[in-house]
């Protein structure tokens, strides 16, 4: 019999997800950070005009919190999650010819 502290195969996935995603989620917020001076210099953008930038990334990620919470609270987690990977997934190769 198990113990009463195991977790099931659909829970430790889940976690694993969630886990997943929120490491992508803090590369997403880092990034800015770190490509911002090569930005700043191919664009010709003042540092004025990149701090503009940051906070329109940071108040847009802010304000859909609300509305990706919502979603999570009517599909529930795991729906969530899979649309979540799959859209982040999906992005993906529609910039592979950006330049």
């Amino acid at each position: 019999m198990p113990s009463q502290n195991s977790f099931t195969r659909t829970q430790i996935v889940l976690v694993a997800q969630m886990a997943g995603f929120s490491v992508m989620s803090y590369f997403d917020r880092a990034i800015m950070s770190i490509a911002g001076p090569q930005i700043m210099q191919e664009f010709d953008v003042s540092p004025t005009q990149m701090g503009s930038a940051y906070s329109a990334f940071i108040l847009s990620y802010a304000i859909l919190m609300i509305p990706g919470g919502r979603v999570v609270d009517r599909l529930g987690p795991r729906l969530t999650l899979l649309l979540m990977g799959l859209s982040a997934g999906g992005k993906g190769p529609l910039t592979k010819g950006a330049r």
